[in-house]
C-alpha cells in the first residue's frame, strides 16, 4: 500500500510532473539498498481524514491540517537495515 501511495505522490504531485515510473524506481534504488531490507511505517494510514476524529488521531502535530483541504498528506518513516539509515518523508500540500 505504501508503495502505491509513494508512486502516486512521486508521479502526480499537485502541479504535475513529467516523471515516469522508472524514474521512481531509479531514485529509490539510489536511496535504499534493497526493498527487502526496509522497515516502512505509514503514520497516517488508517486515519479517516473526513471525520472529526482525524484531528485527535494526529494531534501530535498540526503540520497535516492544511493538506487535508486538497492534495493530502503523507508521513512515512523508512529504516534501511543494510547501511543503517533512517529516513522520514513528510508532505502536506494545499493550494
Amino acid at each position: 500500500m505504501i508503495k502505491v501511495k509513494a508512486i502516486h505522490a512521486f508521479l502526480d504531485p499537485p502541479y504535475g510532473s513529467e516523471l515516469k515510473e522508472e524514474d521512481f524506481f531509479h531514485v529509490n534504488n539510489m536511496l535504499f539498498s534493497h526493498i527487502k531490507n526496509l522497515e516502512i511505517y505509514d503514520w497516517c494510514s488508517g486515519i479517516d481524514w473526513n471525520t472529526s476524529d482525524a484531528y485527535w488521531e494526529h494531534k501530535w502535530s498540526n503540520y497535516f491540517d492544511y493538506g487535508l483541504e486538497w492534495w493530502g498528506v503523507i508521513y512515512w518513516t523508512i529504516y534501511d537495515k543494510m547501511p543503517n539509515i533512517f529516513v522520514v518523508i513528510a508532505a502536506s500540500s494545499t493550494d
